[in-house]
């Protein structure tokens, strides 16, 4: 019963089509490297390979070198630390003494120049009286009551260092526990 209708055919207008246009040819068709080709290649890829392995290998010594040179530093800085110190006790001792003072300023010549070397090597000294206590820079000794806000450190015992933002040693500080609270004067007495 139902049949289907042919389908109407369209014709295109006239003088569209007519003209065909020509097409370029496909490209001929590649043929097949030879043996020696494909080896050419294949050592080519492996020697770009090698090159971007020996640059990567290259750079990463670099790196492990300016790191193991650093820790050398840091090493050697953390090893005079403890003379400081005991260069720096010393001229104060020095300073006590009528007798000694001449000596005490030479010594404090030598270690201010001994610390200006250090300060061109990258290494910093920083002190923390009146600073904030920081548990990151500083190492708490005591705690006393003061004047000062609680958490304000008071006194310093010996400074601290730093070299290339890593911290060699913390401050030693003695640290306010706030002013402090007068014991009660009103006393009951019994009796």
């Amino acid at each position: 019963m139902n049949e289907k209708e042919p389908e109407p055919v369209i014709e295109a207008p006239e003088g569209f089509g007519s003209e065909q246009e020509e097409l370029p040819p496909p490209p001929p068709p590649r043929p097949e490297p030879s043996p020696e080709a494909q080896e050419v290649i294949r050592l080519r890829d492996c020697l770009i390979r090698l090159q971007a392995d020996f640059e990567n290998v290259r750079k990463r010594h670099l790196r492990e070198r300016e790191q193991w040179i650093q820790m050398a530093e840091e090493a050697l800085v953390r090893d005079l630390i403890p003379v400081l110190d005991h260069f720096e006790y010393g001229i104060r001792q020095a300073e006590a003494e009528a007798e000694a003072k001449r000596y005490a300023e030479g010594m404090r010549l030598i270690l201010t120049e001994f610390q200006e070397c250090l300060r061109r090597h990258g290494v910093e000294i920083f002190h923390a009286v009146g600073h904030p206590f920081d548990p990151a820079m500083h190492e708490a000794v005591a705690h006393v009551p003061s004047e000062q806000a609680e958490g304000v450190n008071v006194s310093q015992m010996v400074p601290g260092y730093r070299m290339g933002g890593r911290l060699l040693r913390p401050a030693q500080v003695v640290v306010s526990s706030g002013p402090s609270v007068p014991a009660s004067t009103d006393q009951t007495r019994t009796g």
